[in-house]
């Protein structure tokens, strides 16, 4: 029998598996279903740990083409319904080995973000939810805003510092030639003085 009241056991499912020819990997699901309480259970849980992630553009403009040719996607994800109301969601995507393709009209902002996107190879997308049915609060949250602040804030750095660089070599330059053009004043001056010395003497 699978009555839960004679068995005393919730019903339980479990599914594994991989998709070789696909590349999917690591494929877990698990379903609980608990009914001998005063509030019935559901609680599952899903997992991919590996799935390819096929060619996305991100962005499409005259100015500014991002897209990535290829990546690898991992999902975890975990659902609880109590008394067939109270839900509580939560759902991790995890993104890998992102290839990024970035081409701009501006060179110096392609190579920017280039630099920028090689940071950000790797990244997450969290979903968490909670809440008494029909009402339900869901939070999005990723890590990629932040990688790309990071790396922008490098940039940005980095062109600082090669700009100061640029300013001190031209400063240094510039200080030479000025000292140049006096020491020979000076020189003139000095050889002149000491003309005038050997004329009196």
């Amino acid at each position: 029998t699978s009555n839960q009241l004679v068995t005393g056991k919730p019903t339980q499912a479990i599914i594994t598996g991989d998709f070789p020819t696909e590349r999917i990997e690591g494929i877990n699901f698990k379903m609980k279903f608990d009914n001998r309480g005063k509030d019935s259970l559901i609680n599952a849980a899903f997992g991919v740990k590996s799935y390819p992630i096929s060619e996305k553009q991100l962005i499409e403009s005259p100015d500014v083409n991002l897209s990535f040719k290829s990546a690898l996607g991992g999902l975890t994800s975990s659902i609880d319904l109590v008394g067939y109301k109270a839900l509580t969601l939560k759902v991790v995507n995890e993104f890998k080995d992102i290839d990024y393709f970035v081409t701009a009209k501006n060179k110096d902002i392609e190579t920017v973000l280039l630099n920028v996107f090689k940071t950000a190879r790797s990244t997450n997308m969290v979903a968490e939810g909670k809440g008494i049915l029909p009402k339900f609060d869901l939070n999005l949250q990723s890590d990629l805003g932040d990688l790309l602040q990071k790396g922008f804030e490098r940039e940005i750095n980095a062109k600082i510092e090669e700009l100061k660089k640029k300013l001190k070599d031209f400063v240094d330059v510039e200080i030479n030639k000025q000292k140049e053009i006096i020491e020979k004043q000076v020189n003139a001056l000095k050889a002149q003085v000491e003309g005038e010395i050997k004329k009196v003497q």
